[in-house]
């Protein structure tokens, strides 16, 4: 009985070994397929990465994980303007949409990969400040007489700024004569609005709906929505007019 057993043993050992020498064949040559492939058809090759991607893709590895988004859409707004670009520019030099920039900049929308590199084939190594720790809020003081001066798109809103111009709210002390409308027609923009009317009666067209709004009292909408102001009244009407994000 014993000697059986070392048989089997031994027969099956032997078996094993026919199957493995058959099977080194087919190995060698499905290797050596691959490798003809390999040479045939190398792995693409990258090119190297700017000088200032690089410092991206380090900034964005050290950094990224860490920061707000709301942070980085308000970086990119102040860098915008430094850069003196509104967002239509800033848009037709990355390829990218305005309205994208516009979400990015309120910190609707995270910006991609994509997006930064194009921001960075503009900003070149600025882009990197996107990433920067929010500092402490600069202090501004408006003083009457000391007040940059702005006008409406159509010209007929004499506006007094109340807020520096690179910040992420933007206040305004406009004045409307009787009559007057602050355009023809009613546009939009990618922002909130809130008048505050100070003084006399102010007609305010949202949508093509009329609302008026007397002294003390203020209204609140969103931009997008066409909108317009009107003085229907016999007297000049001052009110203060709060934008956020500031419109270009």
């Amino acid at each position: 009985m014993k000697s059986r057993t070392v048989c089997t043993l031994l027969q099956t050992k032997v078996n094993s070994d026919r199957r493995s020498r058959r099977a080194q064949p087919r190995e060698a040559a499905r290797s050596s397929a691959k490798n003809t492939r390999e040479a045939r058809d190398p792995a693409p090759r990258h090119s190297s990465p700017r000088p200032h991607e690089r410092t991206l893709s380090c900034t964005i590895r050290r950094r990224y994980s860490r920061t707000v988004i709301g942070d980085v859409g308000g970086n990119l707004r102040e860098l915008r303007a430094q850069s003196g670009m509104s967002l239509r520019e800033l848009a037709a030099a990355t390829g990218l949409s305005a309205t994208l920039l516009s979400q990015v900049e309120r910190g609707i929308s995270e910006p991609s990969l994509k997006t930064l590199r194009a921001l960075s084939s503009v900003f070149g190594d600025a882009v990197s400040s996107l990433f920067a720790s929010p500092g402490p809020v600069p202090i501004h003081v408006s003083r009457p007489g000391e007040r940059s001066r702005i006008s409406s798109p159509a010209g007929r809103i004499q506006y007094e700024r109340l807020t520096p111009n690179n910040g992420q709210i933007e206040v305004l002390r406009g004045s409307l004569q009787p009559g007057d409308w602050s355009s023809d027609e009613a546009w939009a923009h990618e922002a909130i609005e809130c008048v505050y009317v100070d003084r006399g009666r102010l007609e305010v067209e949202v949508e093509g709906q009329r609302f008026e709004v007397r002294t003390g009292e203020s209204i609140t909408f969103s931009s997008r929505q066409p909108h317009r102001y009107g003085n229907t009244s016999e007297d000049v009407t001052t009110f203060l007019l709060s934008v956020s994000p500031p419109t270009p």
